[in-house]
């Protein structure tokens, strides 16, 4: 097979943070609040009408409370935990290793817990969750390409939903009728900087806010409420402590662009197709093998593939050696699996990914396996 001579015209296939939308500019950011207060009168109408688009982009009911939070989607969770769980007995579902922190932390609250554990790749026993206890889990898991996929398996009861949607927002539809605690960053689905994130509050998580407070004394970061009672500002564009204004632009250009050209439906449909064209390529060949080999657990939104070499996959130092020349090439940037997996390409799918940069980098794929593996 002959070098090839195209290259994606932007090579971030990251999982995250993942690459800008295909009309990003650095001078579309000129209008960021910068240099003033996030406490001004400016700051928070800037704020304000982020959180208004995020409701109308991700189609979140007007009933629901949102709110920007400190730490990205760890930041959310975290927050989540502290100020909700110990209420009633949570039930925990761990299929990855985002799961797995999630299931320590909560461990350290010394409250009642379940947890329904299963290999990489497989989902819980689902059946054994309480729909009066609090459940907690990730919807996709970025480090292996893994979905829960749907929560047909749940019906809403007394306890609380806590969902990790970090790469799911702005990929897949949320069925927000199930969900209470939605927690997720827009450095995902909407290519945004770091460091920022986003939690969505159902009527019945008020409720529980107003009503119950935990034993332990929460960190003023994660406050929810205060000794006068809840906290109302953060959802009419209060913050914690100091968001990025430029950060904030940056992702209201995302917003925006997504806005104008349809909206989530938009988003899904692109994520959709840029996931089918890996799912074509990959069976077409017998040299590629899914991570996940249960169809019904593959994500939308990232693939993360073995190559096999005389029909075992490849170790660790082969992946690295595609992924370097993919990268010396500027072809593919941060492609190499997630640590603690078995190795594996690992290539975002997400909405702002062209599909015509995904057919390149596939070519130079089958290049490097030909050239360097096979």
């Amino acid at each position: 097979m002959e070098k090839p001579t195209l290259k994606p015209n932007n090579p971030n296939f990251c999982s995250g943070p993942c690459a800008k939308t295909p009309e990003w500019k650095l001078g579309k950011l000129s209008n960021a609040l910068l240099s003033r207060s996030h406490r001004s009168t400016d700051g928070e109408s800037a704020i304000k009408a982020m959180l208004d688009k995020t409701r109308k982009v991700l189609e979140i009911p007007e009933d629901y409370k949102i709110a920007l939070v400190p730490g990205s989607a760890t930041g959310a969770i975290t927050m989540a935990m502290w100020n909700f769980l110990g209420e009633r007995p949570v039930d925990i579902l761990v299929w990855d290793v985002f799961g797995q922190r999630w299931a320590n932390d909560v461990a350290s609250l010394n409250i009642s817990t379940n947890l329904y554990e299963s290999p990489i790749g497989e989902m819980p026993n689902t059946e054994k969750v309480n729909p009066d206890h609090d459940v907690l889990f990730v919807w996709n898991a970025t480090s292996t390409g893994a979905t829960v996929g749907n929560l047909d398996w749940h019906t809403p009861g007394t306890g609380l939903t806590i969902c990790d949607a970090t790469s799911a927002a702005f990929c897949v539809e949320l069925p927000w009728e199930k969900l209470d605690i939605t927690c997720f960053s827009w450095q995902k689905g909407m290519g945004g900087e770091a460091a920022h994130g986003l939690i969505a509050l159902s009527p019945k998580a008020i409720s529980r806010l107003e009503n119950y407070t935990p034993k332990w004394p929460v960190p003023y970061i994660f406050k929810l409420k205060t000794p006068t009672g809840l906290r109302t500002d953060i959802y009419d564009g209060g913050t914690i402590n100091t968001p990025s204004m430029l950060c904030l632009e940056d992702y209201m250009q995302s917003l925006n662009w997504a806005e104008k050209n349809g909206g989530l439906s938009f988003l899904i449909s692109r994520t959709q197709q840029n996931y089918d064209t890996v799912r074509t390529w990959a069976e077409q060949r017998d040299w590629v093998l899914p991570l996940i080999k249960n169809p019904e657990n593959r994500s939308t939104v990232n693939s993360c593939i073995q190559i096999l070499k005389g029909g075992k996959p490849i170790d660790e130092s082969e992946i690295l050696k595609i992924t370097q020349i993919l990268a010396n090439e500027k072809v593919a940037f941060d492609i190499k699996g997630f640590k603690g997996v078995p190795a594996n390409l690992r290539v975002w799918n997400g909405p702002t990914i062209e599909k015509n940069d995904l057919l390149l980098l596939l070519n130079w794929i089958d290049w490097v396996y030909y050239e360097y593996i096979q």
